[in-house]
């Protein structure tokens, strides 16, 4: 799965597999999974709750629990430095530093008992080793870039006096503080309503432009990946099943998984002008389907399928897919 470009890619995930041990028994949350991130690109990862796309995202910044998680194999290079053989210390330098990541809930992430302004100014004085007084500047600044009106007084409150759209706005700045590299943005919209997910979506997008950030966007918003991202990978039980360019992945879908994705959305059914739902669930970690992890829900399983994993297929230029229907 390569990006088509010579240069090396800023970051290089390569058979990443993580595990859940677990009184039910041993999960993989993440099967194998590489994927590249180009530099200043927007890579969207795309799938159902459960597929896997979270956990991969906090394997890359190592922010996996253990017990009961643990990342059992696999490369994951940032500008050719495989992640997994830093130590802890090493590590908390490159997140927020290099990889900075914004949650799916500000109100989780950000501490309740500190104000925003001693949570931000602890980012300037831990990565840039600020004074005080640099601190509250760089934060006011960062508000101010993020559209957060009177960003003097906002430094005073906490999380729970702001609204879902400005606790959003303040972890982009925190995430941003420091010039990241790459964003890791883990469903930033999903609490907000319409307009204010427009608007943080813009916002995102904007300051990449700004600051030079690469972005691993995250989402099951298909309208949202279409707008932000070059390329996108499509990810289902653990496993990437499909990875092209976003133009390929909405004109011309391979996998039947994808199909069924766009085909379930207003976004992607606008063809058929009706929504059609993908039978089924996503399976059970501790319970894996033999061969095809996707044939007992699609509807153009063979026999194959059930019995063999498929390889991946270079289906084009642009796009590469996991499914018997392009083995050659």
């Amino acid at each position: 799965m390569e990006s088509g470009h010579k240069t090396p890619p800023l970051l290089q995930v390569r058979n990443l597999e993580t595990l859940f041990l677990t009184p039910e028994g041993e999960g993989k949350a993440v099967n194998g999974v590489s994927l590249n991130l180009d530099r200043k690109e927007t890579l969207g990862i795309v799938g159902e709750s459960g597929c896997g796309k979270s956990v991969t995202a906090l394997s890359i910044l190592r922010l996996i629990p253990e017990p009961p998680g643990k990342i059992v194999s696999g490369e994951i290079l940032f500008e050719g430095r495989d992640l997994l053989k830093l130590t802890e210390k090493e590590m908390r330098h490159i997140r927020g530093n290099d990889i900075s990541m914004i949650f799916q809930d500000p109100l989780s992430s950000l501490d309740p008992v500190f104000t925003i302004g001693d949570q931000m100014g602890e980012v300037f004085r831990l990565h840039r080793g600020s004074s005080r007084k640099e601190a509250v500047a760089r934060t006011i600044e960062m508000l101010n870039l993020v559209r957060i009106p009177s960003p003097e007084k906002r430094i005073s409150e906490y999380p729970y006096q702001m609204s879902g759209g400005m606790r959003q706005r303040v972890m982009i700045a925190m995430a941003l503080a420091c010039g990241p590299k790459i964003l890791i943005a883990d469903e930033p919209t999903t609490a907000l309503d319409m307009t204010i997910q427009a608007q943080i979506l813009d916002l995102m997008l904007g300051l990449k432009e700004d600051f030079d950030t690469a972005i691993l966007l995250i989402s099951h918003d298909l309208a949202m990946i279409s707008e932000a991202a070059q390329r996108v990978i499509i990810m289902y039980a653990g496993e990437v099943v499909e990875e092209a360019s976003t133009r390929q992945i909405f004109e011309k879908p391979l996998h039947p998984y994808t199909r069924g994705l766009l085909q379930s959305t207003p976004h992607g059914a606008i063809k058929s002008r009706r929504l059609q739902e993908i039978p089924g669930a996503v399976p059970n970690l501790f319970s894996l389907p033999q061969g095809c992890l996707f044939h007992p829900r699609c509807p153009q399983a063979m026999p194959v399928c059930r019995e063999k994993s498929p390889e991946w297929t270079r289906a084009t230029n642009r796009s590469s897919v996991r499914c018997w229907l392009y083995a050659s």
